[in-house]
């Protein structure tokens, strides 16, 4: 069963939930993911705050023109209570990077920040500089 269909389940893999978190964003399907993200921070997060931070995802396509390919390009750790993974999603006139960054206070995973942004630096992927 896809893990949208199950937003209440404990999330066992983070790698494979921010994967599908990505996938939405790709799909321009911000409504599910809004509502995907918001049931994994368990309250964390306020509904209001969460949805207007999403807000400009939703235009993204129709200012970026339609996308060409997304992947996954880095994971970052701090022990084994914290990952962050990044993705890029390229669009006809530019780029997106996503950030998706998961905690586990106890067994399972829970949603900790999810972000966008057309320049990597405002998302945490730091460039190499001369």
């Amino acid at each position: 069963m896809p893990i949208a269909a199950r937003a209440a389940d404990p999330i066992t893999d983070p790698r494979a939930y921010c994967d599908h978190a990505a996938e939405l964003v790709a799909d321009g399907k911000i409504d599910e993911l809004t509502s995907d993200l918001l049931a994994h921070t368990h309250g964390r997060i306020l509904e209001a705050e969460f949805k207007a931070a999403l807000a400009g995802f939703t235009t993204l396509s129709v200012k970026a023109g339609p996308l060409r390919s997304s992947e996954h390009i880095s994971e970052w750790r701090a022990g084994d209570a914290f990952v962050r993974h990044y993705y890029i999603l390229v669009y006809q006139y530019g780029v997106f990077f996503l950030k998706c960054s998961m905690y586990r206070p106890e067994k399972h995973w829970l949603l900790y920040d999810f972000a966008g942004n057309t320049d990597p630096d405002n998302v945490g992927i730091k460039q190499d500089r001369p």
